[in-house]
């Protein structure tokens, strides 16, 4: 929780042609709230068919993934604090990726639009959805008002926009998940996305699978849970 003093209020920062920024004493929605406002707007951009290269950013296939992957760890990744691969070997998780590319390949979904940044963080909230009391448990999220120049834009910045396999931002947004509200929230957000996108009938929409496989990939090249939207990197 916030160590401000009830009733002393921190005006929000004010930034000119750029959203106000929500800090942990202003009003964003409950985690019940925000968890569902993810899943839909992954869901949604998801759903954003067929892709386009010149608009969603360059393909990134699961190869594509792992060489991404392999460099970070030459170039001397290793996993933060809280992780959970923190006491796993660099070189034993590359194992992994690569002992699993072929089933990933085999089960993969056709591409979609990806965000790279599918957190809480990169969320735009629609005035709308800024009409509840913070609770506790949300007090660690920067959150952000969605510009008047781009109205219905559900993420903010799309520098790691991509056409890849869905389970790329579902891999980060559910560590995004785990983070903030702890894994009990996963479920919630895995079916509020299912129960959005669009699919085939008989088919899943989540494969625990590709989600496992993603989830190392995520942790590697996506974690930079340190970075605040809206800051330089």
């Amino acid at each position: 929780m916030s160590g401000t003093p009830a009733g002393d209020l921190p005006a929000p920062r004010a930034e000119p042609d750029a959203p106000g920024v929500l800090t942990p004493d202003d009003l964003p929605p409950d985690p019940g709230a925000l968890v569902d406002l993810l899943a839909r707007a992954l869901a949604r951009r998801h759903d954003r068919l067929p892709p386009d290269p010149g608009r969603d950013g360059p393909e990134l296939d699961p190869s594509d993934a792992l060489d991404r992957a392999r460099h970070a760890v030459a170039s001397g990744w290793t996993p933060h604090s809280g992780s959970p691969f923190e006491r796993v070997e660099p070189a034993r998780l590359l194992d992994a990726l690569d002992a699993g590319i072929e089933r990933v390949r085999a089960r993969s979904n056709p591409p979609v639009p990806t965000i790279g940044r599918a957190r809480f963080s990169n969320l735009a909230l629609p005035r709308s959805d800024i009409a509840e009391p913070l609770v506790a448990t949300a007090a660690n999220i920067r959150l952000h008002r969605r510009s008047a120049g781009r109205p219905s834009a559900p993420f903010r910045l799309e520098d790691r926009a991509a056409v890849a396999d869905p389970h790329r931002d579902l891999a980060v947004a559910a560590a995004d998940v785990v983070s903030t509200f702890g894994p009990g929230a996963v479920p919630a957000f895995l079916d509020a996305y299912s129960r959005t996108r669009r699919r085939d009938q008989g088919v899943e929409v989540v494969d625990p699978i590709l989600l496992d496989w993603w989830s190392m990939i995520a942790a590697i090249v996506e974690g930079d849970r340190d970075h605040h939207v809206g800051e330089e990197p």
